[in-house]
């Protein structure tokens, strides 16, 4: 059905990303931050449950561990006490002893209020997963490597979230597959922009449009995550340093605000170029079921307008079924036309069954929606949370 086909081409890109960068990994040309060699643990500070302490057979090896646990429930948390300004480039070296779970990094963790995230005025937090993404007076960016399942099952990505509230920004390769072997992390944070590179190669990046009502992540604090059924890890050769000399400033200070505006050609002008009658009953068909959800989108119901199917079938009511991830493509393709034309919320522009995620760190709700043939639009449809 070439019609179909055609919309597709517009809707695979996954409509959650942001901007594509295209800068290449940033290497930190401003000055040492904050070194951390791991003789003692006076900088940090643990939450939650499993093991945060130094490594004897390692020295200078920071363990975090988390056993007989599960993923979304209480895990190893391990945070540096210090604050550290926007602009910053975080490097340190990672090894997994195991594959039943995964590690997360959070940076520019603060409160909602600009407040300190330990300041007796927060709520407490017991090392569960929502104390960090679902509180709504933490704000914080968050990424997962060594993206395994409880029961030791690669999920084969690597996630860029916004919290609170697991905002999905970016979703790429995890390359920290491999367990019992040192990968060299770096994490750059620079307003939006962020960057996850390993060994030296850029794995993924976004930039955030910043059209969230909540504050943009900025400065706050660094802080590590072990989650899982078992998970060993091992961190050291940590260190933060300044992206940028002392007193020079980014090209564009709005760098987190503005995402770039792509034209997404009307549905229109997608149906009239195949001119396939059977295909626009197709997309009519997804369009008029879609528009009678609470949560539709305005440009839904307008695109129902008569005058968009000129074939004129559309008076008969006939309905006909669907194929299986043609809605998900038509989801896709509007959450794209609006995030790009109006500048939406990117988490409001997806489907409600996908907004509803499972809340955990890594296991995906099954069983939601129909799968997608792009591998990596289908993983984020069934919504897995870290």
């Amino acid at each position: 059905m070439r019609a179909i086909w055609t919309v597709a081409v517009v809707v695979l890109v996954p409509f959650w990303e942001t901007v594509a960068v295209g800068s290449g990994l940033l290497d930190p040309k401003g000055k040492l931050l904050f070194e951390e060699t791991f003789d003692n643990l006076d900088a940090w500070r643990h939450e939650g449950g499993g093991v945060m302490k130094l490594d004897v057979k390692e020295p200078g090896t920071l363990r975090l561990e988390c056993v007989g646990s599960g993923q979304g429930k209480t895990g190893a948390m391990a945070f540096c006490l210090r604050d550290f300004s926007d602009g910053i480039a975080l490097e340190y070296d990672l090894k997994v002893l195991t594959r039943n779970g995964l590690v997360i990094t959070f940076v520019a963790t603060r409160g909602s209020r600009g407040e300190d995230m330990f300041d007796p005025s927060q709520p407490k937090r017991k090392g569960v997963f929502a104390d960090y993404v679902r509180n709504k007076r933490l704000v914080s960016y968050h990424v997962s490597v060594s993206r395994y399942d409880d029961k030791g099952k690669h999920t084969g990505q690597s996630n860029w979230r916004r919290n609170p509230g697991l905002h999905m920004m970016k979703s790429g390769p995890d390359l920290c597959r491999e367990i019992k072997r040192w990968y060299r992390i770096r994490i750059v944070k620079d307003g939006g922009h962020c960057q996850l590179g390993v060994d030296g190669k850029l794995a993924h990046e976004f930039r955030d449009p910043g059209t969230l009502k909540t504050p943009l992540p900025t400065a706050g604090k660094i802080g590590f995550r072990a989650i899982g059924s078992e998970v060993r890890a091992r961190i050291r050769n940590l260190r933060v340093i300044a992206l940028r000399p002392e007193g020079e400033t980014p090209a564009d200070p709005a760098d987190a605000a503005k995402p770039a505006r792509r034209d997404v050609p009307p549905l229109r002008s997608l149906i009239a170029e195949a001119g396939n009658a059977e295909d626009e009953k197709v997309c009519y068909e997804t369009l008029r079921r879609m528009a009678k959800r609470p949560d539709a989108m305005p440009e839904m119901k307008a695109d129902l307008d008569p005058p968009l199917f000129p074939s004129g079938w559309w008076a008969t009511g006939v309905a006909r079924p669907l194929t299986r991830d043609f809605p998900l493509r038509m989801l896709a393709y509007y959450g794209e036309r609006r995030r790009c034309a109006e500048g939406g919320d990117n988490r409001r522009d997806r489907p409600k069954a996908q907004r509803a995620s499972s809340g955990n760190d890594g296991g995906p709700r099954t069983g939601l929606l129909p799968q997608a043939r792009n591998r990596t639009f289908a993983a984020d449809m069934r919504g897995s949370g870290d």
